[in-house]
């Protein structure tokens, strides 16, 4: 059986179960933001280790569990029944109660909770590219104003976040996307940068982006260009995109299945952009990134691609 950790939003999910009912591969769904409220778990020790999964739909055996597939951060929500302010304590007592329980099962997990966690790290990452003979832009990341100010001095730059751009807060949710900045507003955020570190990178004048999405051994190379004009950040909302199936040279392939085997990852997602004289620069890799919508849009089959892997590391090499 498939353990599937997400939550209640994750529209992949959605996508890949469909596919599991039709071929009749049993699966549990486990939405992280669900919990303590929608499952009961329990977790056993003694001459042998037992235990459960319960909704009100269905419960499983965390024995018959073969493979996890790990989407989303087990972090459930706060619970306020003990008071606000132990809310932070029974939350981190709950997430460790999942972790345990999940990594105790040792089972194989794509990818593995531990390894997603060490191969979020932007500046990790950036380091890795280089060593597996990749080429990245000239990157800075600091908070000191001063040494912005000289990087920025003589070229173009962009600025991203040094992990996510989602921001969530009590009122509304925000997304910040790749921007290019200027010098003058380096200089006006001298206290910002102080208690923010901020990422600034060589703006690469791109003809196109490049998304490389592995399953295993398998790559699917995607170009994704503007209809207009190349966005600096192709995710930012009311963009028209083409995407194109495409090919890359096989030394970015070869480098990119390094970087991942050094970051125990078996899916990742690559973000290259390509320069005005055709050399590929690597941005970054994301080993939970989407998919689903390069699937739907021009039928490459990646769902399947997906169950074969789960079904692979879960059953000695059992197929579809």
């Amino acid at each position: 059986m498939i353990l599937i950790l997400t939550n209640t939003d994750d529209l992949t999910v959605d996508y890949v179960i469909l596919r599991l009912k039709e071929l009749s591969i049993p699966y549990f769904r486990f939405n992280v933001d669900q919990f303590p409220t929608f499952y009961k778990i329990h977790r056993s020790f003694s001459n042998t280790k037992k235990g459960s999964i319960e909704s009100p739909y269905k419960i499983v055996r965390l024995e018959d569990i073969s493979v996890i597939w790990y989407r989303r951060l087990l972090l459930p929500p706060k619970v306020e029944f003990f008071g606000q302010e132990n809310a932070p304590y029974i939350q981190h007592e709950s997430r460790h109660f999942l972790e345990g329980t999940f990594l105790s099962l040792s089972v194989p997990w794509i990818n593995p909770m531990g390894n997603v966690y060490i191969a979020e790290r932007k500046l990790l990452q950036l380091q890795i590219a280089q060593e597996c003979g990749l080429v990245i832009p000239k990157t800075c990341i600091t908070n000191s104003p001063d040494k912005l100010r000289q990087f920025a001095k003589n070229i173009d730059v962009v600025c991203k976040p040094i992990y996510s751009g989602l921001q969530i807060t009590p009122s509304a949710n925000y997304s910040s996307y790749t921007r290019e900045i200027t010098p003058g507003e380096l200089l006006e955020q001298d206290a910002e940068i102080c208690l923010c570190p901020t990422l600034l990178q060589e703006r690469i004048h791109k003809s196109k982006d490049i998304r490389i999405t592995f399953f295993g051994e398998k790559a699917f190379v995607v170009s994704i260009t503007g209809e207009c004009e190349q966005p600096i950040d192709w995710r930012r909302p009311g963009i028209a995109l083409k995407y194109k199936l495409t090919n890359v040279p096989e030394k970015i392939i070869t480098s990119c299945k390094e970087m991942m085997r050094r970051l125990g990852l078996l899916y990742a997602a690559f973000d290259f952009v390509t320069g005005p004289s055709g050399e590929y620069f690597f941005l970054e890799v994301n080993p939970t990134g989407e998919w689903a919508w390069l699937d739907y849009t021009l039928g490459l089959n990646l769902r399947d691609e997906l169950i074969q892997l789960l079904l692979k590391a879960g059953s000695n090499g059992a197929t579809l």
